[in-house]
């Protein structure tokens, strides 16, 4: 073989193989193009027409057929590939000069034609060096032939693409044509729940979200499991494709199904069952041991028992049971054991309260419980409550002399001890059990004791403690032990208290109790009436007590050393000083153990500086005004410096406009208080009114006439003057602070101040119970000034913000004098107020059917409000550091009511008007209560922290005492 003969024969197999891919190529594209656009015309049409299963199959058959097709086509190609001779002729139809050339080549390469004569093989040799060269000239047409097969499957890709884009069901539609059998629907549809088992007797709620293709007519159909006849209804969607159908009162098994477009749930089944419920319930509620009482039984769930005592519950159910159990909200479940196939017991010790449930579980697992909670209500074993009877007072007596003392005590669930606890200041407590005790007709315990006052050894001028104290029978967690006041027993010679003036005895005043020696016993019996249960406000509010009688010991202590008292006088008033010092830091700690015996040695070092200079009488306290001319110049010198000292508090004017603030926003307050009521349709409180119920106008009208003529007060309405009919002389000098802030403290209500004192005696009365009292103070003072504030309250809130920031702008003397004016007139219901922009007022929402405010108005209006009176709280603590006017109480109560009123904003955010507007008139009592004693520091220039033992005036005893009663109770 000869080159030439080479290169024919290799360019002649590669035209051969070209034409073959090129076959082999457009058969395979023309397949796919006319499967691809067969496919897409089915899902087309099934799109728009929703094509049956079998036209579907049909079609997965062309498309099918169309693929074997051109699979066999292209395998036969394999199988028989082009002839070299095929190939020329090809080469010579695309160059007709070339005329057999190529093909005579072809035939002589491949072997079909062999040469026979002897010049043949030259003629041959030439033959196929042109064939060769011929090839390499000449373009085949094999890949043009691809262009038309390659075309269609483009097209046919295209027009896919675009359905798949632009149409949403596009992959629902193909995957239909492609696999019929595959179920795919345009609408799709979630049913729930489904298989289902519910309690007899419930609706049964079914939920259907159609998405995909929105179904035109969607229905339910359903029938009983026993039954072949199905019943339907339509079924109505919502925009977001959500239907819901209910089946009332299912008592049968039954089958549904639903149906919407091309789509159709499976068959569900829903069995209904008996629910395991309690049949009969019995609780054996046995109390402790120490509690002598028979077992309670009851078939209510609700327990309200004695702590630790014992509940045994027998439960009988109405079906048979897996396992049942007490599950509780703040504590691990109780299991129940089944003592037979109808009843499962099972208990508990009472611990703590919670909420609880039965939970039932049947043999199928199927549970059941009560579908409101049971309460548990575990009462603690409160401590006794204990009283002395007689004498029920501090008194002066002989060594020698037994005191006979009068005791009566009440428990709860029994006594166990009645004893007298009694010491000489600074020795260890002695107790004694009584000589006698006996019930009374009021269910409680009296007992008389016999206190020898010899068995003390007792010298001139030392003091006994003594109280009573009650023990219960508590023995789990006790036991509990109640406490009396703490007495004091003087052993003091009857010359040293001065007589009473004639006039105070015929007017039946009080003796004068603002002394240091009745605020250190004051300290003492509130001191030994504190635990480790105690708060922490009162040790604070104790402790910061202590410190100012400490400080007024300093001042007599100092005065005495100017004035070169007994060296051993004050040896005692400095040991004095050191003891409350002491006693300050064992109360800060929270420690009574340590503070009480520091506080009774103190006393007793100042009742034997008494007894050094009985002319300093009880160091008294109180700066007066008529002071005896033969005062004791030590006594004259501290009460001048303590006289300084509240002159130069007096000037501070930031106490005059915090004063005014917490006065307009009590006044605010009262307002939304009413609007509230009115809104909660609640009965209006005729003390906030104005208005009186009938036939005690004029009764009430004949008190305050009584009241204020026995106490030289002026009527209300009327100015008060001198002698001749003139204006007082502390009325003049108006420019001057002191005189601006009485004025201004006279205007908003002198009752006001009197209602501040009796609130200040009430908190010495309740041992403790400041704020309890004050609120009861607050009411007394609200009531004088219902007209003020009922008067404020008519302007709108716009005006009254206003007026805020006008008189915020303007000086102290303008707002005293705008106070003036805005309060005049007060004294009476109806009388109207000279009140204008710019007065300082701040009412609240305005009253009437026309204008009330809806309850989410409301709660934003007390929500701002309880901020502004916690803002005020937190003013008014800033300024106690400064001045000692202010004490603890005030800031407690102020406090309190920041509280109240926040927790009435909850409510009425939380649809509790009645709630809201109880909590917002507590509210509004504090702010009063604060209000008023502020008031009372204005105009009478008093130190409220030496007011601490002050006697409450006479014509509130009665009401007074009953108030701590049923205080004491409520403890």
């Amino acid at each position: 073989m000869n080159d030439f003969e080479q290169q024919a024969r290799q360019r002649l197999a590669a035209a051969s193989h070209l034409k073959d891919r090129a076959r082999r190529t457009g058969w395979i594209l023309l397949s796919l193009a006319l499967a691809l656009v067969t496919l897409l015309l089915f899902a087309v049409v099934d799109y728009w027409v929703l094509l049956p299963l079998g036209a579907r199959l049909a079609g997965v058959a062309v498309v099918t057929g169309l693929i074997i097709t051109g699979t066999l086509k292209t395998i036969r190609i394999l199988q028989h590939p082009t002839q070299m001779k095929e190939a020329a002729l090809d080469v010579e139809a695309q160059n007709r000069e070339l005329g057999c050339m190529v093909s005579t080549a072809a035939e002589y390469i491949s072997g079909e034609r062999k040469p026979s004569q002897q010049y043949e093989p030259e003629l041959v040799g030439a033959l196929e060096a042109r064939a060769a060269k011929a090839l390499v000239a000449v373009e085949l047409p094999y890949r043009k032939s691809l262009r038309i097969p390659m075309a269609m499957l483009a097209a046919a890709i295209a027009i896919m693409a675009g359905f798949y884009l632009f149409s949403s069901a596009a992959p629902t539609a193909l995957r239909r044509a492609v696999a019929p059998w595959s179920g795919k629907t345009y609408t799709q549809l979630k049913v729930t729940p489904g298989d289902a088992e519910l309690p007899m007797g419930r609706d049964f709620e079914i939920q259907i979200y159609f998405s995909g293709r929105h179904p035109k007519s969607p229905r339910i159909r359903w029938r009983e499991t026993d039954s072949v006849q199905w019943r339907q209804s339509p079924l109505t969607t919502n925009e977001t494709g959500l239907s819901l159908f209910t089946i009332k009162n299912v008592r049968r098994p039954f089958i549904y199904q639903v149906q919407g477009g091309d789509a159709v749930s499976p068959e569900y089944i829903v069995t209904p069952f008996t629910p395991p419920e309690v049949k009969e319930l019995e609780v054996r509620l046995t109390y402790p041991a120490y509690v002598e009482r028979p077992p309670i039984v009851q078939s209510n769930g609700h327990i309200t028992m004695l702590r630790g005592s014992t509940a045994e519950f027998t439960v009988s159910p109405n079906v048979p049971l897996k396992k049942a159990r007490l599950f509780f909200e703040r504590f691990r479940p109780v299991e129940l054991l089944s003592q037979s196939v109808e009843q499962w017991t099972g208990g508990f010790v009472l611990r703590t309260n919670s909420d609880y449930r039965i939970e039932l579980t049947d043999l199928r697992n199927h549970r059941g419980s009560n579908s409101e909670p049971y309460h548990l209500v575990v009462l603690p074993d409160e401590p006794p409550k204990i009283e002395i009877l007689e004498p029920a007072r501090d008194m002066r007596a002989d060594p020698e002399q037994v005191i006979k003392i009068k005791a009566s005590a009440t428990d709860d669930f029994g006594l166990r001890e009645i004893r007298l606890v009694y010491n000489k200041l600074g020795e260890p407590p002695i107790k004694k059990l009584p000589n006698q005790e006996k019930p009374n007709a009021k269910g409680e315990t009296e007992a008389v004791f016999e206190l020898p006052l010899s068995e003390l050894n007792l010298r001139e001028y030392d003091v006994v403690a003594y109280h009573a104290e009650a023990e219960d029978k508590n023995d789990l967690d006790g036991p509990g032990i109640g406490k009396s006041k703490v007495y004091f027993i003087e052993i003091t010679p009857p010359r040293t208290r001065p007589p009473r003036p004639a006039q105070e005895q015929a007017q039946g005043k009080q003796p004068q109790k603002a002394n240091l020696l009745e605020i250190q016993k004051q300290i003492i019996a509130d001191t030994r009436l504190l635990d480790h249960k105690s708060k922490p406000e009162q040790f604070k509010e104790l402790a910061e007590r202590q410190k100012i009688a400490g400080e007024l010991t300093d001042l007599y202590k100092q005065a005495m050393a100017q004035r070169h008292a007994p060296p051993e006088a004050q040896e005692q008033m400095e040991g004095a000083a050191g003891e409350m010092k002491k006693a300050e830091e064992a109360l800060a700690q929270r420690n009574p153990q340590d503070a009480v015996p520091a506080e009774e040695n103190a006393l007793a070092k100042l009742y034997q500086a008494a007894k050094m200079m009985p002319e300093l009488q009880n160091f008294p306290t109180q700066p007066s005004r008529n002071a005896p001319p033969e005062q004791n110049p030590i006594v004259q010198l501290v009460l001048e410096t303590i006289r300084q000292r509240q002159q130069q508090q007096n000037q501070n004017p930031e106490v005059e406009q915090l004063a005014g603030q917490i006065q307009n926003l009590a006044s605010e307050q009262s307002a939304l208080a009413q609007a509230a009521e009115q809104a909660a349709q609640l009965p209006q409180n005729p003390r906030e009114t104005g208005q009186q119920p009938t036939g005690q106008a004029s009764q009430q009208h004949g008190a305050q006439a009584q009241s204020q003529n026995n106490s030289g007060q002026p009527a209300q309405g009327q100015a008060a003057t001198g002698e001749e009919g003139q204006p007082a002389p502390g009325d003049k000098n108006q420019n001057q602070p002191q005189a601006a802030s009485q004025n201004q403290a006279s205007n908003q209500g002198k009752d006001s101040s009197q209602k501040a004192e009796e609130q200040q005696a009430v908190g010495q009365k309740a041992d403790g119970q400041n704020a309890e009292e004050q609120k009861v103070a607050g009411q007394n003072a609200d009531a004088q000034n219902t007209a003020n504030r009922d008067s404020q309250a008519q302007k709108s809130a716009p005006q009254a913000r206003a007026s805020q920031q006008n008189s915020e702008g303007q000086t102290q003397a303008e707002q005293t004098n705008q106070g003036q004016n805005g309060q005049k007139g007060g004294g009476q219901p109806g009388d109207k107020p000279a009140q204008k922009p710019g007065s300082g007022t701040k009412p609240g929402p305005q009253q009437g059917p026309d204008a009330k405010q809806s309850m989410e108005q409301l709660a934003q209006q007390q929500e701002q409000m309880s901020e502004e009176a916690k803002l005020l709280a937190q003013k008014l603590e800033k300024l106690a550091g400064k001045d000692m006017r202010l004490g603890h109480s005030l800031i407690q109560t102020m406090n309190q009511a920041a509280g109240k009123m926040k927790a009435a904003a909850q409510s009425l955010k939380g649809g509790q008007p009645r709630e809201g507007a109880g909590l917002a008139r507590e509210g509004g009592y504090g702010l009063n209560t604060v209000a008023s004693m502020l008031a009372k520091i204005l105009e009478q220039e008093k130190d409220l922290t030496d007011t601490s033992a002050e006697d409450y005036p006479r014509e509130y005893e009665t009401a007074i005492r009953e108030y701590l009663r049923r205080l004491s109770h409520q403890e």
